[in-house]
């Protein structure tokens, strides 16, 4: 009988020291971004699901009481290197883009945000894909669920616990801590800012497989692309239900080749369409998706056929917010409005 009771305290100090441990491994390391807390051992943050992470760093920072936010970018993957302390002062913007976004998700995310916040945002920065008006469905669509069961998720009772509990999640978090303590290369997330923090640029041979499988899948998805009927509609809807926030809306730069796919499976209509759709509703729109010294010199800005590289956004905000515009090509970026995108469309050619 003592040799049982024994066993059995042996048994319940081991298994609750293993549990304080991963407990406390998965607060330190926290990666699903449930806690508000940032230290040097999870500044660095690993891409796991974003929308649910950045759903749950907006929420969980709200609940603690630290709302340092008034403005959102919201955009895909192409949007995620975007610095949003190149917003400030006059902006503290959250990014909020996530891989393979659709403008469809936006009202979900852009709610959320605002309700948070308390009252209208100040500016929506909104980054659209020519591929995201694709009426047919995507191979690069993300799977997991729809944005509202991100949403849903954050205000389940005990949210934080499940994580903090969770024996996959241990594992990430370990990565994390592994991650911050020797940075390897890849690209991960400053938590703070949520920005892309680069440490590499892969080498050339790296660089140009990125490029031939990524010019792949476009090819792909344009040889059976249909524009989506509701494209417009689902931008309209946007713009009237933020009816006090300004917008600065712009197209997503790709490189020269990836832009002449276009006209190659002849797609050219439905490019012009979705440009005139963008103008019509937001009045204007910078226009990056273009034939320009950047898409031209892509091996020295891009990572493959359609991301740039992450420092290279900055680019991007420079022009729009007009801010070091000397550093900026002077053909790069183009602001496009119902007067001039008739003369603009006519003369279009990559």
């Amino acid at each position: 009988m003592r040799l049982y009771q024994s066993w059995l305290k042996t048994f319940f100090i081991v298994f609750l020291s293993l549990l304080s441990l991963t407990v406390f491994l998965n607060a330190l390391g926290d990666p699903m971004l449930v806690l508000p807390f940032v230290h040097r051992f999870n500044n660095r943050v690993r891409f796991i699901n974003e929308r649910q992470q950045k759903t749950n760093q907006l929420f969980f920072t709200f609940y603690y009481g630290k709302k340092d936010f008034d403005s959102i970018i919201l955009g895909s993957s192409r949007s995620t290197g975007i610095n949003p302390a190149l917003f400030e002062p006059e902006y503290h913007t959250y990014n909020y883009a996530a891989a393979a976004f659709r403008p469809s998700e936006a009202l979900t995310y852009l709610n959320f945000a605002q309700q948070l916040h308390g009252k209208d945002l100040k500016l929506i920065v909104l980054g659209l894909d020519f591929m995201a008006s694709n009426g047919q469905p995507s191979k690069s669509r993300v799977k997991g669920g729809e944005p509202v069961s991100y949403i849903e998720d954050v205000h389940k009772p005990f949210f934080t616990l499940a994580h903090l509990f969770n024996l996959k999640a241990l594992h990430l978090s370990t990565r994390i801590l592994r991650a911050n303590r020797r940075p390897t290369k890849e690209f991960y997330y400053e938590r703070k800012e949520m920005r892309i923090v680069e440490y590499f640029r892969p080498g050339k041979e790296e660089q140009q497989a990125a490029f031939r499988d990524t010019m792949n899948v476009y090819r792909s998805i344009y040889k059976s692309f249909r524009y989506n009927p509701d494209y417009k509609m689902f931008l309209q809807e946007i713009k009237k239900a933020f009816p006090n926030t300004q917008f600065l809306v712009f197209t997503t730069p790709v490189a020269l080749p990836h832009l002449q796919m276009i006209e190659e499976e002849n797609i050219l209509p439905q490019y012009k369409q979705w440009l005139r759709d963008i103008t019509d509703v937001f009045g204007e729109v910078w226009h990056f998706m273009d034939k320009n010294t950047i898409s031209q010199d892509y091996t020295l800005y891009f990572s493959d056929s359609h991301h740039l590289y992450p420092e290279e956004t900055n680019l991007l905000v420079q022009r729009m917010l007009n801010k070091n515009g000397e550093q900026v090509p002077a053909d790069f970026g183009k602001k496009l409005t119902t007067v001039n995108i008739d003369a603009y469309l006519e003369k279009l050619s990559f």
